[in-house]
């Protein structure tokens, strides 16, 4: 988040971000950082940064070797974490 959120919180930044046609995507974490953040989870994440900026991603990208998070609101995007992999799988958001 440290390196996303200081820019979004500009207004004028978030606005822009949110205006543009350019997919959005989130790469979360695969290792717990040593935060408060780090102790959210993705979901929680994303809506917190939301609430605050009013921008969340179009797809979040996550590694197939680790369980996909639960309670986003957009699509996910799970791939291997090998340099062998052949393509994405798309997991539509629930609900």
């Amino acid at each position: 988040m440290t390196s996303v959120l200081p820019a979004l919180l500009i207004p004028e930044f978030a606005q822009a971000v949110n205006q543009s046609k350019a997919l959005k995507v989130f790469v979360a974490n695969i290792n717990q950082e040593a935060s408060s953040v780090g102790r959210m989870s993705v979901s929680e994440t994303l809506d917190w940064m939301f609430q605050m900026t009013a921008v969340y991603p179009d797809v979040v990208l996550w590694p197939q070797e680790h369980q996909a998070p639960e309670g986003l609101r957009c699509d996910t995007l799970v791939a291997p974490l090998s340099d062998g992999s052949k393509g994405f799988i798309t997991s539509k958001p629930s609900g």
